[in-house]
């Protein structure tokens, strides 16, 4: 049961909503919530006698604040701009909206978006019929966006980078993948390819996002077919991102810093071709005089500085070379921090894969006793060659004695001590090169090191409810092409807004995470009450923390007009 009672505290009234339970035969009070000062609500009680016919309460705090931010942006206006040229859907801006801050707030699926939105306190900002948020229209709705996302996109960074500051001159770029249980063979996204959390079972669809390389926050998505690399997709994409860029006004030259999994001259030689310059990595197959490198040569330092950890300490040198037929500056440093930990993951993996290998030699075994001559496994190349199936990397790096004596299959696994050795010692060694071979060294490693700020980026993005339980783009449960790409942008516009409020916090040395901010925000309660006698509904929020004052003063946000 819930009710209304007032508790005198240094000699001043204050309301609380408390709820009871009965135990033992008593009525205990087991919750209460702070409402406000008993002065600012005495009009609304007669004396200290109230009598509370109804009352509900909604989340305020996160929804209002990420409403104002929407509201800064103009994404209602931008919406309504760029998708009702082929409707005449007067809620359609609002359902999209909707649909990206329901990321932030509470994801859910898109049947669900009608529920959760009446929970939240934008039903008493919003003016939508019930009707207008039914799963016909929401999926209506992805369809118009989905041919729109380009339009959308574009207005959008063209405001942010108004608001935020952003230039366009350094951006990294990377690709990730989604996995996704649908099962509809005729899409031309969904398809089989290596996803990179081990799901080569399912359909995948493939992302890739550039960020801002000072700030973090994400530009210009796309999403293509999953069985595409990503050798295969940058020369699409090159001409693609040139213009996107044409479109918000740069026609500059922008410098990617971008990962090894492009490399190939030709691929490079279209960048340069469409404007772009490259910080980029080597592969240790395709150039091993770099990796060859001993330590004791690398006499510069580089120190890296952390936001919660110590500086990293970096050994380095730098020289001018002829990599794909064209002058590049290459660095080659060692990371003692990622050696370390590389190492520490061999020798666990060597332990599994040593493991493994026990257990395959054990049936073979039993295979061999049990029907001696008949057993294809009498022949030790042939099981040393079914060990290695198993994994071709590590298998160098054990020495197997297989002995196969009258029907009885004996064993000995070592380490290959000198092969081993000779793949830790490359071990924390990266090799960098750059077509600007006048930008500064610690500049190189520096945006190398930072690169972290796309990886942030994919892992808002593919978060569970257990490591984040915002955003969270899987899992993936559309079908339909066009809807999978509305999805996948209204997980992008939710990030960005994300990645908005990480920066204004990070700026304003406010010592906690996005998540936690939110968290702090949702706290916040508004209070709908009808007393009886009154005929006008009290509405009441809770006091706001100077904490949570300061938090909203940092990400310049107003939840209290």
């Amino acid at each position: 049961m819930s009710y209304i009672f007032r508790k005198k505290d240094k000699g001043k009234y204050y309301i609380y909503r408390g709820e009871n339970k009965s135990m033992n035969g008593r009525s205990v009070r087991i919750k209460s919530k702070y409402i406000g000062p008993y002065e600012e609500l005495c009009e609304y009680f007669q004396q200290a006698e109230v009598l509370v016919q109804h009352q509900m309460h909604f989340e305020y705090g996160l929804s209002r604040a990420l409403y104002d931010l929407t509201k800064q942006l103009g994404l209602t206006q931008i919406f309504g701009h760029n998708l009702k040229k082929r409707t005449n859907d007067p809620h359609l801006s609002q359902r999209v909206m909707l649909m990206v801050l329901n990321r932030l707030i509470w994801p859910c699926a898109k049947y669900s978006l009608q529920k959760w939105y009446y929970k939240s306190d934008l039903v008493n900002v919003l003016d939508i019929p019930p009707e207008e948020l039914s799963s016909q229209k929401i999926y209506r709705t992805m369809d118009i966006l989905d041919r729109n996302t380009s339009e959308v996109e574009t207005a959008l960074c063209k405001v942010i980078s108004v608001h935020e500051s952003i230039t366009f001159k350094t951006l990294y770029l990377d690709f990730t993948n989604q996995e996704s249980y649908s099962r509809n063979q005729e899409s031309e996204i969904l398809a089989y390819g290596h996803n990179k959390r081990g799901h080569d079972d399912l359909y995948q669809v493939n992302i890739s996002l550039c960020c801002d390389a000072e700030t973090g926050i994400p530009f210009f998505h796309r999403t293509y077919a999953g069985n595409l690399n990503d050798k295969q997709f940058i020369k699409i994409y090159a001409e693609g991102l040139r213009q996107r860029l044409s479109s918000v006004g740069y026609r500059g030259r922008s410098t990617l810093v971008i990962d090894r999994g492009i490399n190939g001259k030709g691929n490079f030689d279209l960048l340069l071709n469409k404007g772009f310059d490259y910080v980029g990595g080597l592969i240790e197959s395709e150039f091993p005089e770099y990796f060859n490198i001993r330590k004791s040569s690398l006499r510069k330092t580089y120190a890296h500085k952390r936001q919660t950890k110590e500086s990293l300490n970096i050994l380095y040198t730098s020289k001018e070379e002829s990599i794909y037929g064209r002058r590049h500056k290459v660095i080659v440093f060692y990371n003692k921090e990622n050696s370390a930990d590389k190492t520490e993951y061999l020798e666990q993996s060597l332990k599994r894969y040593r493991g493994k290998c026990e257990t395959q030699l054990e049936e073979f075994k039993t295979e061999i006793s049990t029907n001696t001559f008949k057993s294809k496994w009498n022949n030790v190349e042939k099981i040393k060659k079914k060990l290695k199936e198993i994994n071709k990397k590590l298998f160098s790096l054990l020495n197997f004695e297989i002995k196969s004596y009258r029907f009885d299959l004996t064993w000995e696994i070592s380490h290959n001590e000198e092969a081993k050795k000779q793949v830790i010692d490359n071990f924390g060694k990266h090799v960098l090169f750059t077509n600007k071979v006048q930008m500064e060294d610690r500049e190189i490693l520096r945006l190398f090191f930072n690169k972290d700020k796309i990886e942030k980026n994919f892992q808002f993005l593919k978060a569970n409810s257990y490591t984040n339980r915002l955003i969270v783009l899987g899992p993936m449960l559309h079908s339909k092409d066009k809807r999978i790409v509305s999805h996948v942008y209204t997980c992008i516009m939710a990030l960005q807004l994300y990645q908005i409020i990480r920066n204004r916090i990070q700026q304003s040395n406010l010592e906690l995470t996005t998540q936690q901010a939110l968290e702090e925000l949702e706290e916040i309660t508004c209070y709908y009450t009808k007393i009886a006698g009154k005929k006008e509904v009290v509405r009441h929020i809770n006091s706001l923390e100077n904490f949570q004052k300061n938090l909203l003063k940092s990400m310049n946000l107003e939840i209290l007009n």
